[in-house]
């Protein structure tokens, strides 16, 4: 029997959605029989639910007679079922907490869930019986969560190791997590700010160092990149003798260095005189050293020279996102210090010929004034920027002239080197969201997981006064080497308003933000669909970003 008026529900792929009227009448009359029906039919047949008599434990499956499709039913919580709908075998005999939170267990830590999802426990916590099973809904993937009964009515006891532990599974790729019941609220204050963890939630593959962007733990550092010699025998590359990191503190440097450059070096010699051959090609695959190993088997050894692969090793960054205008990158974040030195007196001095014959005239080609001797004298140096600059490719300046051009353009006036980052037309207003799903792309063998990013700018007004529409986009990158380092410095490209610019849709003609650094928005489908496999795209896409001033030195310190 039940307890007052239920609302029966079926999951409808996101979220759960109510019976019409008459289906809600039928079903309610069905659970108020003795004993409830195992098989009730709805609309004339075509639908047929199973395991009705089970539905106050979350057992209960409605199937479409003819596609067979499932869909799981429930009761709306919070209900009370004065008898039958099931019994689990927690036999709930004392009341769930109520001051709780519930946690899933991602690598070796446990984060919470959004505050939508934790809502939704603590109605179901309070239903009677509990159902077991349940589905819920993270930015548009669906989750099945077994083990609520037991976790509810004893899951905040214990350690980690000994507490009791629900399991919540993927319906789309199965991946597993624990789930645990916490006392407490969660650490860190208002329940509702945890809606934007949408970004670091059970959607990721593998265990992962916190992303800063999201406010927890560490984040990506090239200072922790790994370079490990592999040699591939046997097809063994994962075996400790088959792997041989550059543990020499100058040789990690050196290789470190090298692969900051904007272009790197074809190559490297390291210390021992080890030449690392087609440098250029390190996040590829192809860079490596003929390194000499010993050979041999009952006491006789030789030492042979053996060609073995140089590898970039990158810790994965966390899900996260950010935010414009909150995250933009501005003009006085670094200053001219930093692409030059501030000139003093002797030098202006010697390069004017003052100080005597033999100087030669500098002309700031900006104002196309000579820099004096009286500049550096007055007052005309101030914060903001010295009197004279001399930029680091060898060009001099007035410091307050080349402060205003860099407003506009981060080049030399004279060579045109870039200095610093240059700030696109892309909409201030904005989020890229980025986390992980289990997918194999073509052309990456060995990689399981892709790095899917969401992009979201809304309608508004370019610096002209022009309005535009919005647009979503969403992309993917292979979680490893290559893709850690785009999507990197693919957000560097977003703060400074380089990733997107705005134009004309050549379909809709629609003016609205459009790809600056073009992203893959299909898995499959090869180069010709924007999808993988696709072997020159970490090339390209490190060409469109180095156009726009952004190069591997950009990575996060």
């Amino acid at each position: 029997g039940a307890a007052g008026t239920l609302t029966f529900e079926f999951w409808a792929d996101h979220h759960y959605e109510s019976y019409g009227p008459r289906q809600q009448e039928a079903l309610q009359l069905l659970l108020s029989s003795a004993p409830p029906p195992e098989h009730v039919g709805l609309a004339a047949g075509k639908y047929d639910i199973r395991h009705f008599d089970k539905i106050g434990v979350g057992s209960c499956l409605q199937i479409n007679t003819k596609t067979k499709k499932e869909r799981h039913v429930r009761l709306q919580p919070p209900y009370r079922l004065e008898q039958g709908g099931g019994a689990n075998e927690s036999g709930v005999t004392e009341e769930a907490p109520v001051d709780v939170h519930y946690v899933f267990l991602e690598g070796e830590t446990w984060m919470p869930f959004p505050a939508a999802v934790q809502r939704e426990f603590a109605l179901l916590a309070r239903c009677r019986p509990i159902p077991d099973v349940m589905l819920f809904d993270i930015d548009g993937r669906a989750y099945r969560l077994e083990g609520l009964a037991a976790l509810a009515c004893g899951g905040g006891r214990g350690d980690a190791s000994t507490a009791v532990t629900a399991t919540a599974t993927c319906c789309r790729d199965g991946w597993c997590r624990k789930v645990r019941m916490l006392p407490g609220p969660i650490e860190g204050g208002d329940a509702d700010a945890e809606d934007d963890l949408e970004g670091r939630t059970l959607r990721r593959r593998h265990t992962l160092a916190f992303d800063s962007n999201v406010g927890l733990g560490r984040r990506f550092t090239r200072q922790r990149a790994t370079f490990r010699f592999v040699e591939r025998t046997s097809g063994c590359t994962t075996a400790p003798e088959c792997r041989d990191e550059v543990t020499k503190e100058e040789g990690r440097e050196l290789l470190l260095e090298q692969w900051l450059k904007p272009s790197l070096p074809d190559e490297v010699l390291l210390p021992g005189d080890v030449r690392v051959e087609r440098f250029a090609a390190l996040e590829l695959g192809g860079a490596g050293a003929q390194r000499q190993r010993r050979h041999g088997m009952s006491g006789h050894f030789q030492n042979k020279a053996q060609w073995m692969s140089l590898e970039l090793e990158l810790e994965l960054p966390s899900a996260g996102h950010l935010t414009l205008p909150e995250a933009l990158e501005g003009i006085d974040e670094l200053g001219l210090e930093d692409y030059g030195r501030g000139l003093a007196l002797a030098d202006i001095e010697a390069l004017t010929g003052s100080a005597g014959a033999g100087g030669v005239d500098a002309q700031c080609s900006i104002c196309f004034c000579d820099v004096e001797a009286e500049d550096v004298t007055s007052s005309s140096s101030t914060a903001r920027a010295p009197a004279a600059i001399e930029l680091h490719c060898g060009h001099i300046y007035h410091g307050e002239c080349i402060r205003v051009w860099f407003k506009e353009k981060r080049r030399c006036p004279i060579c045109q080197r870039n200095f610093g980052w240059l700030l696109g037309s892309q909409p201030t207003k904005g989020t890229m969201r980025w986390n992980y799903e289990a997918y194999q792309l073509p052309g990456h063998p060995g990689c399981l997981s892709i790095i899917a990013m969401n992009f979201d700018f809304p309608e508004g007004l370019d610096e002209h006064g022009n309005s535009y529409k919005k647009r979503k986009a969403r992309g993917y990158l292979p979680a490893n080497t290559q893709g850690v380092v785009l999507l990197e410095l693919f957000k560097v490209a977003f703060r400074r308003r380089a990733m997107f610019g705005l134009g004309h849709s050549l379909a809709t003609e629609a003016y609205r933000p459009t790809f600056n650094i073009h992203i893959k928005t299909n898995v499959h489908g090869g180069a010709t669909m924007h999808g993988y496999p696709d072997e020159t795209y970490f090339v390209r896409a490190m060409e469109e970003l180095a156009v726009n001033g952004i190069t591997r030195l950009d990575l996060p310190v």
